[in-house]
């Protein structure tokens, strides 16, 4: 059985569309950098308590930054494959990360043609990248093919509640300001991304 995960931005640990707490309540004050970073913080716990024995790969790693604040709470038998699509930030990675940790690999991928053996990992995370891609079917197609049977596939979303409360405050702070992400959920979000991602994964969880 493959397992989706996706984790809202609120991370409030709900389950299933029934059980979504109030978006003001879950947001509160929290900038939307804030409320994306928890969201990463949940998500690689996720990671960290999965007891994964194999390998991962992190889809859109960024910066790193997150990986290097966190790297001593990682299991020291895992192995962990660092994609971004952009050389630049994959050169940060490394160098936030380092080279002398062994656990770590940086690679350049494109989420829709990632360069891994098929049935390779344990665990894929992409957090809040799915909705970039070109072609969400196609990465979520690429990413089934590289995770191994049962696997576990961890991302993040927006919904368009949350990001409505996120965009009412700051205009509070600024009425000019358009938020770039507001409408992303759009492509890849909590009200469609059961649909989405339905015909790749077995199980389906939100939190």
């Amino acid at each position: 059985m493959m397992r989706s995960i996706v984790a809202q931005e609120h991370g409030n640990g709900c389950r299933g569309d029934d059980d979504v707490a109030n978006p003001a309540e879950s947001i509160g004050n929290l900038t939307e950098d804030e409320i994306a970073e928890n969201c990463r913080k949940d998500n690689l716990a996720i990671v960290i308590d999965g007891n994964f024995s194999g390998g991962g790969v992190g889809i859109g790693c960024g910066d790193g930054e997150l990986w290097k604040e966190n790297k001593e709470k990682l299991p020291k038998q895992i192995e962990l494959h660092l994609t971004d699509i952009s050389e630049g930030m994959l050169r940060d990675a490394r160098r936030e990360i380092g080279v002398r940790d062994k656990r770590f690999y940086f690679q350049t991928a494109d989420a829709c043609k990632i360069p891994y053996e098929d049935d390779m990992f344990d665990v894929v995370t992409a957090n809040h990248v799915l909705f970039y891609c070109e072609d969400i079917g196609r990465a979520c197609s690429e990413i089934r093919r590289v995770l191994k049977p049962g696997g576990t596939f961890v991302c993040g979303a927006y919904g368009s509640s949350h990001m409505k409360e996120v965009s009412q405050l700051v205009q509070k702070f600024d009425e000019h300001i358009i938020l770039s992400a507001e409408h992303l959920y759009e492509r890849f979000g909590k009200e469609n991304g059961y649909e989405i991602l339905e015909p790749f994964f077995d199980k389906i969880e939100w939190r």
